[in-house]
């Protein structure tokens, strides 16, 4: 066993702190950093037994407050294969979440910028930095603030706006064929 994987958090912590380093000298150096904190972050998740959904909270939230969940096995035991039927459940289950997270992900990216960009052209600055605060709520009511604000009806983003929940459904359906309860 490597120190690594003994010390998970410390691990975590020296990349952390690389990563704040490097941060300080050029944009490819932090760029690259940042890459390789988001890989530690996601070997550090899963070496705890955890969902790599949480490296979505690496700026906002350290791996360091996630507890293991793995199991530890004695020296003389044999990790147990899972049978080839869940293997392949785990699998397109993964793969149904990415397609579902993709679809969230860059609708709700699309729709925040402009949303947000909507919202700068029509009102002061400090309207803007409340926005961004408040982008749930935002979120909520984009198709009636943009519609307010430019006095058209934004079609396109109600479409975006409906295909981000279709994204949360599939990655909902792909956890539920990969075996994950909500309580996970």
């Amino acid at each position: 066993m490597h120190w690594a994987q003994r010390h998970l958090n410390w691990a975590w912590v020296l990349v952390y702190l690389l990563w704040f380093v490097l941060n300080q000298y050029s944009a490819v150096a932090s760029l690259v950093a940042l890459v390789f904190l988001a890989v530690v972050s996601g070997w550090v998740i899963k070496q705890k037994g955890r969902s790599l959904w949480w490296i979505l909270l690496t700026i906002v939230f350290s791996p360091l407050w996630l507890s293991n969940k793995k199991k530890k096995l004695a020296s003389s035991q044999k990790p147990i294969k899972p049978p080839l039927i869940q293997r392949a459940k785990t699998g397109t289950g993964c793969f149904i979440q990415i397609i579902g997270g993709i679809l969230w992900l860059g609708c709700g990216l699309y729709i925040m910028i402009w949303e947000i960009s909507v919202i700068a052209d029509a009102l002061s600055a400090w309207v803007v930095i409340l926005a961004i605060f408040l982008f749930p709520v935002i979120f909520a009511f984009a198709v009636p603030i943009a519609w307010f604000l430019t006095g058209t009806f934004p079609l396109i983003i109600l479409i975006l706006w409906l295909l981000t929940w279709v994204g949360v459904v599939i990655m909902s359906a792909g956890a539920s064929v990969k075996g994950e309860t909500l309580g996970e």
